[in-house]
């Protein structure tokens, strides 16, 4: 089980979830970290400090809250690597540099910005 940071509250239910069902839980924040490194109108690049290892990522989705998403992505990632799955982490790489999310705070149009 992997989870984002949340309230208190929440946090409290998934934890005792994941205890009832014998999950493992790996919570992004403490066992898996980010750090924010440069952004432009195009892209953000970030560090993230997994459980097997350290991606310096560039997504190209905007807005601070997506750097933790990546970072939850590669948590979930590695949780399916320790699963038996072949994942290279050059493919985490490349996978999170070239999604693609049409709509979702996109940029139309530069000179005017739409």
């Amino acid at each position: 089980m992997v989870s984002s940071p949340q309230a208190e509250e929440v946090d409290d239910v998934i934890r005792q979830t994941s205890a009832d069902r014998g999950s493992k839980l790996v919570r992004v924040g403490s066992d898996i970290t980010w750090q924010g490194l440069k952004f432009d109108s195009r892209r953000q690049s970030l560090r993230v400090n997994g459980r097997l290892g350290t991606y310096n990522l560039t997504i190209p989705l905007l807005g601070e809250y997506q750097l933790e998403n990546a970072a939850t992505s590669v948590a979930a990632l590695e949780q399916l690597i320790e699963l038996g799955w072949h994942i290279p982490s050059d493919a985490i790489v490349q996978g999170l540099a070239t999604v693609n999310w049409p709509g979702r705070l996109q940029v139309l149009m530069r000179r005017p910005i739409v």
